[in-house]
């Protein structure tokens, strides 16, 4: 009875591993499938040494609609490599990221989840499970996303008003900008976190591997990074506001105090 249910184990275990790979095989095709079809053929060059003045068009002026959805950004600085590097780096063992996983491991070992996972082992398996899904899913977006140039960070809009911003920093979550500053479905980051979601499966628990686990997984992930686009945008907006009531707030001590 031993040897069959070990067979039958591997025998999951194997099936998994081919969803898995067929899985990842084909998120990380679809994307460069779907943005070769979508790149129009340059068609013959035609040389015009006097061009007409009333064919002519304009530069587009960078103010005069900032609230655009889609609309190349003129003073966009592309990403370099060197800074995605960084932003690979620093998003897998930086400190924002490290304290996060701890943070989230101590939630979880307080709320017993998975339940499998017990004792003190079963807070490294946590934290090591959250740091394992930001390296995959990182890696995919940062080294995916460099073969059309799509820009991962988290970039502040220049645009007015709450609503617009708020706007951008939801859109973000699935678009992402391109080499001229135009937005365009960010395949980089949604491989990324599917095939993240998806490897995750390998040792997690059973029960947390069904396909409605595995979604609820993605979409945390989408959260997240709608959250760390909010952030991105209002955050420095929120510490100007705090740091001028307190530079006011001294100011009046100082001259109460004279």
């Amino acid at each position: 009875m031993t040897g069959v249910a070990s067979a039958i184990r591997a025998g999951r275990h194997l099936r998994r591993a081919t969803v898995i790979g067929s899985l990842l095989i084909a998120v990380a095709v679809l994307p460069a499938v779907v943005e070769a079809q979508g790149t129009p053929r340059p068609g013959p060059e035609v040389v015009n040494p006097r061009p007409d003045p009333d064919q002519v068009k304009p530069r587009p002026d960078p103010r005069a609609d900032r609230n655009q959805d889609n609309s190349p950004d003129l003073s966009f600085r592309p990403i370099t490599s060197a800074q995605r590097r960084d932003w690979m780096v620093d998003g897998i063992v930086g400190p924002k990221t490290l304290g996060t996983a701890l943070g989230s491991a101590t939630l979880r070992t307080a709320m017993n989840s998975p339940k499998e996972w017990t004792g003190s082992s079963g807070f490294a398996k946590r934290f090591a499970t959250f740091e394992a899904h930001v390296a995959i899913s990182k890696s995919i977006e940062g080294g995916l996303g460099a073969l059309w140039n799509e820009d991962p960070r988290s970039i502040r809009s220049r645009r007015q008003g709450f609503w617009p911003r708020l706007g951008y920093a939801m859109t973000t979550v699935v678009m992402a900008p391109r080499a001229d500053g135009r937005l365009a479905p960010a395949w980089g980051r949604m491989t990324g976190n599917v095939g993240a979601s998806v490897i995750e499966n390998a040792w997690l628990p059973d029960r947390k591997t069904t396909a409605g686990r595995t979604a609820l997984r993605v979409a945390d992930g989408l959260l997240g990074r709608f959250l760390n686009n909010v952030w991105t945008e209002f955050g420095p907006d929120i510490r100007k506001k705090f740091s001028r009531r307190k530079e006011l707030h001294d100011d009046k001590a100082a001259a109460e105090n004279r």
